[in-house]
Formats: C-alpha cells, structure tokens, sequence
C-alpha cells in the first residue's frame, strides 16, 4: 500500500517539468534488490510503475526459505529446494510434512507489457494492473506497439528499470551460504525520431544466505542387507537382518553424511532341519517276562532331534535284544507303564521363549527273590522321566527393552567411538504367536535415556 502511494504521487509530479522524485527507504523496505545507496528512482514512464519482484523476493527471501533455521528433532526436511522461480507465491519448506509449500503473496512483479501499468502479484500469478499511463513527458503509452511514443527528448522517456534479481546461484555447492552471485536486467530508454527505444545491460552482485542447515546435499545410499539373523534357536523360522543406510545433509555449510541402521524381518524354513545332537540310551536291564526266566529281552532308544513348524521335536526310535540273567531278582518281567506327560512348564518364565519341560512317573513289573513266597513277576519298580518341550506361550506376560539410535548431543552425526545417547522404552506385554515365531506384545510403559557409543 506505502509502495503504490509514493508510486501515485511521483506520476502526479512526474507532470511539472521541474518536478523530481524518489521513493524513501521505508516505503522500499531493506531488500528491494536495487541498487544501494541513497534514494531510488522511481522510473516514472518506464515500463511498470508497480513495486517489482527482486532480491528480497526471489533471492533473498525464497533462498531463506528453501534452507530456513536448523529443523527441530523430529522435524523433516525438503529433499530439494523449494524455490519454484514464480515471485508471486512465498516458498518454504513444510517441517511435518517434508513437502514445498506455495503461497500466492501480493508482492510487486513485472507482466512483460508497459501500457496497462503498474503490476502487483495475485492470485499467484502476475496479473493485478493499475492502468497507470507509464510514459513520462511528452510523450504517451501506444498500446498497439506498447512503446512511449511522442518524445521530444530522452527525458520524455521512462528512467531505466531493474527487472528481478536472479535467485542467488551458488554453482554446485548446494551447502554454501556466502560466495554466491545474482543477476538482473536493466532497460533504459533512448528517444529516436519520438520513439523511446529499448536497450537492455546486465547487471551482477554477490549475495548470500542466512542457512543451509537441514537441506539434504547427495543422495542417499544404502548397503546390502546382512545374513538373516536367526539368534541361537535353530528352528526359530522368524528373523532380522540389517544394513546402513547413508543420508548427507547440510550442517554448518558443509555437506555431512550420517549413517543410520535399519533392520527388516526375514523369513526360512526349518521343518526337518536337525536341530540337537542325536542321543542313543544305555541298553534297559534284562527283562525275563512274567516266568522271570533267565532268558529275556532288553531294549534302548535312539532319539534324533528335528525342527517341525518352528519348534525342535524329538522323534524317538525303539531297539530290542535277547539279553540272559543269572539272577532274575529285580529283573524286569513286563512291560512298562507310564503315566501321561505332565503340562509343558516354561523353563524361562516371563519370556516369550517356548523352550520347556514336562514329566512323568513310569512303573515297571519286576522278579521277586528267588524261593520268596512271593516268587515270580510280583515287584515294581518306579521312574521319573523328563524330556524336552515347547511350550505354549500365548499370552503370559512379558518385558521387552527396545532402544533407538545413537546420537551425539549438540551434533547432528554420531562420531565413532564417542560417547552419545539414546531413547530406550520398555514394554510390559503378553507373548503373542502367529505361527511364526512368537514375539511380546503390547504398548511402551516407560521410556529412559541411557548412555551409549556411537557405532
């Protein structure tokens, strides 16, 4: 509005003929992207009367923009700049989104033509004219060729007029904050036989930018993933492998690389996999048989360990052999009885681990002493077996401590070797299985810094 005023009053005054005027700082504000120095002309019959687009638009405010202050943790980051090269639209970067925004502003701009006056941004394009003849003089506006025509002498013509300050170019260091350059064009006007004629010179400055902090500066790459680690179970069928992924992003005017893990699950089959060491039992006594003869049987195991469906299962094969007994007292003289297994008890509670045990009682029939009153297969003898287990865990409760990345205070990589910290939150849960693995479950009950070295 201050712009457009001073702009109004010049064009009055622009028609005494020893009436001069500029536009005062204040109304221009501390970017215009003119030349510095003292007060600036309006160019009053020039081209466009209108403010225009220039450093403090395109160069010094969007570049601000597209890098803007160090982002909060948390916060994203645009992969690129957001500067879309259009000054009737404010560019930044969104820090919870990771995405350019564009918002249409009312700032001054330039449509190219010079008979509809002065030009103001709206609606994101350049397209608000005041109608303001810009010619100054003696001279006038013709639309059909879009010149001042009528002029007496150069004076009757506009004063020369800066286009837009180029958006600072920093060549291929996308980090730099000083070192850059910028350029703009400058039209001035010469009268030839009544017609002010166009001439156009380049003009160029240094320029700079408050941060680049934050602006991803190379692409990202990643290693290849591990061998899927399937920890010390040799049936689990559920794994994780992990790799590095490599990201660069501006800090302090350099481009910095970070390294950061990911991990992702993995799956394999195991189901008749070995999964323990083969295990052959001792030969059983003697067994005589109901007579308690010297002649009987004995028997042995042979128990061979194999993955099925994600745990380690026994398969147990039987033996058999004639056996002789000088002395049948005691010998076993049937065969023997045992009771059902036992529920799976956990041998690691309050872990999702299935690995358990189970027992039972057996009895087996057995000779009397020889010339007892009680002579023949009249004893017994009883045994308390254990074996191996998996063991249901669905649903008894579990604690799990999961901790996130390194991080070095006041950095934003993670030196090797350096003390840093992390984020470590503890789950109370119940086990959960869904056939691949059982895992615990449930939502983070507490969090904690702990104090950790950088990888």
């Amino acid at each position: 509005m201050a712009f457009r005023t001073w702009a109004l009053v010049c064009f009055a005054l622009a028609l005494v003929p020893t009436a001069g005027c500029s536009l005062p700082r204040e109304v221009l504000g501390p970017s215009t992207g003119f030349d510095a120095g003292g007060p600036i002309d309006t160019g009053v019959g020039g081209r466009d009367v209108g403010p225009r687009p220039d450093a403090g638009i395109d160069a010094g405010s969007d570049a601000s923009r597209d890098a803007g202050p160090p982002p909060p943790d948390g916060a994203m980051t645009c992969a690129t700049s957001c500067d879309d090269g259009n000054g009737c639209t404010t560019d930044a970067c969104d820090s919870t989104t990771g995405n350019c925004t564009h918002v249409p502003n009312a700032a001054g701009c330039d449509d190219g033509v010079l008979c509809n006056g002065g030009d103001t941004c709206a609606a994101g394009s350049c397209s608000l004219h005041d109608g303001v003849d810009p010619c100054p003089g003696a001279s006038h506006c013709d639309v059909p060729t879009d010149m001042c025509m009528g002029c007496a002498t150069t004076s009757d013509c506009p004063s020369p007029m800066p286009d837009a300050w180029t958006t600072c170019d920093f060549g291929s260091d996308l980090c730099a904050t000083t070192g850059g350059t910028q350029s703009r064009t400058v039209t001035s006007y010469t009268c030839h036989s009544g017609t002010c004629q166009p001439s156009t010179s380049t003009e160029m400055q240094a320029c700079t930018r408050p941060t680049t902090d934050g602006l991803m500066c190379a692409a990202g790459t990643f290693g290849d993933w591990s061998a899927c680690d399937f920890g010390t179970d040799p049936c689990t069928q559920a794994g994780t492998q992990t790799r590095i992924a490599t990201t660069s992003h501006c800090a302090g005017g350099a481009c910095v690389a970070t390294d950061t893990p990911e991990s992702q699950a993995c799956m394999r089959t195991t189901n008749g996999m070995s999964c323990g060491d083969v295990v052959i039992s001792a030969w059983s006594p003697c067994m005589v048989g109901a007579t308690c003869a010297t002649m009987g049987t004995q028997t042995r195991t042979t128990t061979t360990p194999t993955c099925a469906s994600g745990a380690c299962v026994n398969n147990v094969v039987p033996e058999s052999q004639m056996c002789l007994s000088a002395d049948v007292t005691g010998a076993i003289c049937g065969a023997t009885t045992c009771s059902p297994w036992g529920a799976c008890t956990q041998t690691m509670p309050g872990t999702c681990d299935r690995t358990g045990r189970q027992t039972r009682t057996c009895s087996t029939p057995t000779c009397s002493a020889s010339g007892s009153t009680t002579a023949g297969c009249t004893g017994t003898s009883t045994t308390m077996e254990m074996q191996a287990c998996s063991a249901s865990v669905s649903g008894v409760s579990c604690t799990t401590t999961s901790c996130g990345a390194c991080r070095e205070a006041g950095r934003l990589d993670c030196r090797r070797g350096h003390t840093g910290s992390q984020r470590c939150t503890t789950t109370n849960g119940s086990c959960m299985d869904y056939g691949f693995g059982p895992f615990c479950g449930g939502l983070p009950s507490s969090s904690t810094n702990q104090a950790c070295t950088c990888p």
